[in-house]
């Protein structure tokens, strides 16, 4: 069934694609691996600059030297494993926000990955973790995709305004950015929900990077289809990391 969805979402994307942009001079972005690998490498400098900062900081504490250490654990582990499933436990204040970051922007340049997702269950971690991922990597190749986003956009009715919803429409009904950081409802929807921009969807999930907060928080129903569908997405059709 998975298979059938890839393959689905796969034309579906194709299809919308192409019809929207058959007669329009100035065609939606669609990002090519040379420009993704040249993301990735300015997205790993700045993040890196962010952890040269740390490393670099005078009078360092005890906590400090161990964040550090995970985190140096944790980028050497993104180098030597192309695609699984992982758990990361890591303790409350032990900075998994930015080491899971630097995990996955090392991981899809080390092996061209094409997206990496952030996702969590809690629009308030979501917002507060999106806002400090946009302050290292920058806004530009970074969509955030959940209700609060969608409803900043009305009444707004400015020229300039509306050519950034429509941008924005694209990349939320697509999925076509490098770095999309979204709620696992969100995720969930476009794994095994009908419709259409949710099917759509599916097929950006291959070659990428997908990291869950939070996951604890998946009611314990939705568990075993949750797994099965990890499973897919890890095998050599699914691809994820």
């Amino acid at each position: 069934g998975a298979l059938v969805r890839l393959l689905l979402s796969i034309l579906k994307d194709a299809d919308i694609y192409d019809s929207s942009n058959y007669y329009r001079k100035h065609k939606d972005k669609v990002y090519s691996q040379k420009e993704l690998d040249m993301i990735w490498q300015q997205m790993g400098s700045a993040i890196e600059d962010l952890y040269d900062g740390f490393n670099n900081k005078p009078d360092k504490s005890e906590l400090d030297i161990i964040r550090t250490d995970l985190a140096n654990e944790l980028y050497e582990f993104s180098q030597e494993h192309n695609k699984g499933a992982y758990k990361l436990s890591m303790p409350v204040g032990s900075g998994k926000t930015y080491a899971a970051l630097r995990y996955a922007i090392a991981n899809a340049q080390k092996f061209q990955k094409s997206r990496v997702f952030y996702c969590t269950a809690f629009l308030s971690v979501l917002e507060q973790n999106a806002s400090s991922i946009k302050e290292v990597l920058g806004e530009e190749y970074v969509l955030e995709h959940h209700s609060n986003i969608i409803k900043d956009f009305e009444g707004k009715e400015d020229e300039e305004d509306q050519k950034e919803y429509l941008i924005y429409e694209y990349l939320k009904e697509s999925w076509e950015c490098p770095v999309v950081l979204t709620t696992i409802v969100q995720l969930s929807n476009t794994m095994f929900k009908g419709k259409s921009s949710n099917i759509r969807r599916f097929a950006k999930l291959i070659d990428s990077v997908i990291i869950i907060d939070e996951v604890q928080s998946l009611p314990t129903k939705v568990i075993y289809n949750f797994n099965l569908m990890t499973n897919f997405l890890m095998s050599s059709r699914g691809r994820a990391a």
